[in-house]
């Protein structure tokens, strides 16, 4: 897929769980920074102001609801 995600926030599922799922189902690449890079930024409670506004700026994807927090 060639695609990198910034995940932001907090999760029912941990961090690495899910950065181990983006890694091994997308065969993606997980950053902690939000850059012109990024393709898609995962939101879960409280997730960090800057990030999110500068996925904004940049027009990137924000996933607000991803399935694992259900």
């Amino acid at each position: 897929m060639n695609k990198t995600f910034v995940i932001s926030g907090t999760f029912n599922k941990s961090r690495k769980e899910i950065t181990d799922y983006i890694e091994s189902v997308f065969s993606a690449k997980v950053s902690s920074t939000v850059s012109k890079k990024t393709d898609y930024l995962i939101i879960g409670e409280e997730p960090g102001e800057s990030k999110v506004k500068k996925a904004k700026d940049l027009k990137i994807e924000i996933i607000t609801k991803p399935f694992w927090n259900d």
